[in-house]
């Protein structure tokens, strides 16, 4: 995510990269399903394997929270119950 965090000293707005990550560990298909829940769409999620080093590489938690990540204490069903 892009935040901004003020203005640097020449006055140009300074912005930082913030990665903030919950609590819990989910399936990108689970996470899909929930978010079009909190929507109110209805969504037929249907997970598939994908080849490649990309695809791999999120199998392997590429996505999950980096050393040092500043975990939320929310869970994603709190933060998708702000959702309007």
């Amino acid at each position: 995510m892009r935040h901004r965090t003020g203005r640097d000293s020449r006055g140009r707005a300074a912005s930082s990269d913030r990665r903030p990550a919950g609590p819990e560990k989910q399936l990108l298909a689970d996470l899909c399903r929930a978010t079009a829940a909190a929507r109110g769409k209805r969504l037929v999620v249907i997970p598939v394997w994908l080849p490649g080093a990309t695809p791999r590489r999120i199998r392997e938690g590429a996505l999950q929270a980096p050393p040092g990540a500043v975990i939320d204490g929310r869970t994603f069903a709190e933060v998708l119950g702000q959702v309007r």
